[in-house]
């Protein structure tokens, strides 16, 4: 059929197709226009520059905050990035997946960015309202063991700031239900024993009056974008706008390249190719976008704690202790060390599936967990 078209008509086709940036944007300085961090509510991409600016006392403060995050496969990524943050190995010696086509120049990594308070936890299956519904009763998540995901029951209360992150997944042009009027930012009335909305989320965090409750936009892939994630996104920004709720705009970010030039597919706001080596999907594993994520969570954790790039910042206050102590990996007997009556309990139940003592792979106590648990005693 191409035969009728013009050279310029197939060109005009072959771009259609493309996942281009357009015209290139000029970014403001830390803490002058739109990069002011939270000052105006949401951390987007504008404010990715004013990272090196946080100062340390700041950065001490908000690694002693504890931060849980929701997420699919994107929040494993942002989990990775954030270690990758905090190694403080020069960029010769980092990991080849922590700077994957990443210029030297464009390396940050110390061990001030201590993020051992800050846990992800993965929403499990059931599509988008499943993962609301698991979110709120605390159920189906699972955490990070190794190479694996493990089931895990985390204790909210341990956590003073929380943050929900929808997939692109649940925004792919056939989700179109999440936008519908039974979608997530209505309360349908013949659904009145269903956590599925907004409206849900918010009774849930009444119950946490001490809790931070951090929103988002979705994470992005390179080819799914649509009316449907450009709807649910904006909206997502309005309603925390009409709320003063803080907002990661995690779909901003993703859909800048690092010169500030937004990419789009089908004329609707899309990731990046700076940012996977996928075609179609999203997860980031590109050296660049390691870095922009992780800078993204310490941005929000630093203004939370009260920094503020275009106004006065007196010594920071740091939080209150938390009454219920995060769990030690290998602390088998829960006495907030790990020592030799941990060891022998680890022995006990040696080439056994038992999960609560699993430290690496899936569920087998074998001699990783050992070598594991031995390099602290």
């Amino acid at each position: 059929m191409f035969r009728f078209l013009s050279l310029t008509g197939l060109l005009l086709l072959a771009y259609s197709f493309l996942v281009l940036p357009v015209h290139a944007q000029t970014l403001p300085p830390c803490g002058q226009g739109q990069a002011n961090a939270l000052a105006d509510g949401d951390i987007d991409h504008y404010d990715l520059v004013c990272f090196t600016s946080i100062p340390d006392a700041y950065i001490t403060t908000a690694s002693n905050q504890t931060l849980l995050w929701i997420d699919r496969s994107v929040g494993a990524n942002i989990d990775f990035a954030l270690n990758c943050l905090a190694e403080g190995t020069v960029y010769v010696n980092a990991r080849s997946a922590c700077k994957r086509d990443l210029a030297p120049t464009d390396y940050i990594s110390d061990i001030k960015y201590n993020r051992a308070n800050w846990q992800f936890a993965h929403y499990g299956d059931g599509g988008w309202y499943g993962n609301v519904e698991n979110y709120i009763l605390n159920q189906g998540l699972r955490r990070i063991d190794g190479s694996a995901l493990v089931p895990w029951t985390p204790n909210y209360n341990s956590f003073n700031i929380h943050n929900f992150q929808f997939s692109y997944l649940s925004v792919a042009s056939n989700n179109t239900d999440i936008i519908s009027s039974s979608g997530f930012f209505v309360d349908p009335p013949s659904s009145p024993n269903a956590y599925r909305d907004i409206n849900d989320m918010v009774a849930f965090e009444a119950n946490y009056p001490d809790t931070t409750f951090v929103y988002a936009t979705t994470s992005l892939a390179r080819t799914l974008s649509s009316t449907v994630s450009e709807t649910f996104n904006t909206s997502m920004r309005q309603y925390a706008t009409d709320n003063q709720i803080p907002l990661i705009d995690f779909a901003d970010i993703g859909s800048h390249n690092p010169t500030g030039n937004p990419c789009l597919y089908n004329g609707f706001e899309a990731l990046c190719a700076d940012y996977t080596t996928e075609t179609n999907g999203g997860h980031l594993v590109q050296g660049i976008a390691l870095q922009r994520v992780a800078r993204t969570m310490w941005l929000m954790m630093a203004s939370l704690a009260g920094w503020n790039p275009n106004g006065s910042n007196p010594t920071p206050t740091p939080p209150p202790p938390s009454t219920t102590p995060i769990p030690l990996p290998g602390d088998n007997d829960h006495d907030q060390d790990r020592d030799v009556v941990d060891l022998w309990l680890l022995l006990s139940r040696f080439n056994t599936v038992y999960t609560p003592y699993n430290l690496l792979g899936t569920g087998l106590i074998d001699i990783f967990d050992f070598n594991f648990l031995v390099q602290y005693l």
